[in-house]
């Protein structure tokens, strides 16, 4: 049986990969995987990242937003866009994604944004450098993030936009999904 292709973050619950050496268990991920057909990725390892690894971040630096590694002062910003670009550019069809919130690479509008001279916090509402991607070149490309599986409605539209976009509806789906206690 054919289901709707959505790119997911290798994090949840598929390797540990993260910058801590963990993963990320989602019961709504977890509930929706017979409905789709999922094809994990990872920016970060994309670019070379070991697991577990220093933290990288998301830096203002002379008006330019950069992906920083403070732990060794080097940048990563022209590796996380070609890897996104060429990632995006080669994966073919797709109806949506499910991205790591707050992460640096894949968060959607909630990551940190830090001042690079100063190191002090600006923003909680950036978004991460394959995410801004993703959306730059696909606008209209369904994208969420495990924060936003938590809000009903926000699922609910979310899963409606992979089914339409795949030319299906969502209805057993979203009865088993929402039938759960929440």
């Amino acid at each position: 049986m054919k289901k709707p292709i959505v790119y997911i973050s290798r994090c949840f619950g598929i390797a540990k990969c993260r910058y801590d050496g963990d993963w990320v268990i989602d019961r709504n991920v977890e509930t929706i995987k017979k409905y789709i057909d999922f094809r994990d990725f990872c920016p970060e390892t994309g670019i070379g990242f070991p697991s577990p690894r220093e933290k990288i971040r998301v830096v203002r630096k002379d008006g330019v937003l950069e992906l920083l590694q403070p732990a060794t002062g080097r940048f990563f910003t022209g590796e996380m866009i070609r890897f996104s670009t060429d990632f995006i550019n080669s994966i073919g069809r797709f109806d949506g994604f499910i991205l790591k919130g707050k992460s640096p690479s894949c968060g959607v509008k909630n990551t940190k944004l830090y001042d690079y001279a100063t190191g002090e916090l600006i923003s909680t509402g950036a978004s991460g450098f394959f995410a801004s991607t993703l959306l730059g070149l696909f606008p209209e490309t369904p994208v969420i993030t495990e924060k936003s599986f938590e809000d009903a409605t926000e699922t609910a539209i979310f899963l409606d936009k992979v089914f339409k976009r795949y030319g299906g509806t969502p209805n057993a789906l979203l009865t088993e999904l929402f039938s759960l206690e929440r």
